[in-house]
């Protein structure tokens, strides 16, 4: 996980083998999936595909990643919110 900080990044992206790419407007959740008007794009195109690479790699350049042990030692009350507002996930 990379956390971008530079500006709000809220772009739903998809990179597959150089070769095909997905934009769009959908979460991977159920609620996107099932419920909301959303709509993705799946297209097969290299020189898109390439295009679409070198904007990830210049976003990841400019990001912090989070490795698995930084999450797991966040503060007591970081994850004491996080749990009280996780039964409203479903409605945002």
């Amino acid at each position: 996980m990379f956390e971008y900080s530079k500006a709000i990044h809220h772009s739903k992206t998809l990179l597959i083998d150089q070769e095909w790419l997905m934009v769009g407007s959908a979460n991977s959740d159920n609620r996107s999936m099932r419920l909301n008007f959303e709509l993705n794009l799946l297209l097969k195109s290299p020189e898109q595909a390439k295009e679409l690479e070198h904007i990830f790699e210049t976003d990841f350049a400019e990001s912090r990643e989070i490795l698995p042990s930084d999450f797991a030692s966040r503060p007591l009350h970081r994850r004491i919110l996080e749990s009280a507002l996780r039964p409203l996930a479903p409605l945002l």
